[in-house]
Parts: C-alpha cells; sequence; structure tokens
C-alpha cells in the first residue's frame, strides 16, 4: 500500500505485481486507487482507467495518482479516454 504522509495516512495506491493488461514483463507497478475500495488477500478492483496511470517507481507515482485524481474528479472523468 501506499499511504499519504502526514495525519491522514489516506491510502493512495498499490504495488502488485503486474499482469499482462498493465505490463507484459510482469514487473511490479504502482497503481492508483479509486474512490471505492474493493481488496481482500487476492484481489484488488480499480478503476479500468486506472491502467492510464499505473507507474514504475515512487517518484513518478506521485505524479500519476495526482493526475488520476484530477482525471476521475472531472465531469465524465471516470470514463475511459
Amino acid at each position: 500500500m501506499v499511504f499519504v504522509r502526514g495525519a491522514s495516512g489516506r491510502v493512495v495506491g498499490f504495488e502488485i505485481l503486474a499482469e499482462d493488461h498493465l505490463d507484459r514483463r510482469h514487473r511490479k507497478v504502482f497503481v492508483p486507487r479509486g474512490e471505492a475500495l474493493a481488496v481482500s488477500g487476492e484481489a484488488l478492483v480499480v478503476p479500468a482507467h486506472a491502467q492510464h496511470f499505473v507507474a514504475d517507481d515512487l517518484p513518478s507515482f506521485a505524479a500519476q495518482a495526482e493526475a488520476f485524481l484530477t482525471h476521475t474528479r472531472r465531469p465524465g472523468g471516470g470514463r475511459p479516454s
């Protein structure tokens, strides 16, 4: 899990082992979480458009997570472009 520093401790993303639709090399990547969080010990459900905001490392993930939030807050932003 990736948390925001400070008092909120809000979860903003996850580090996962990517499957083919995210990364054909099956590397570990960071994916932003959606507003509605569905996660268990075996599955993580994120919005389909989150795949456009995946990052390879934490420094670039910060920018991608912010872009994801901006995108989803726009009218119609939840739809893939």
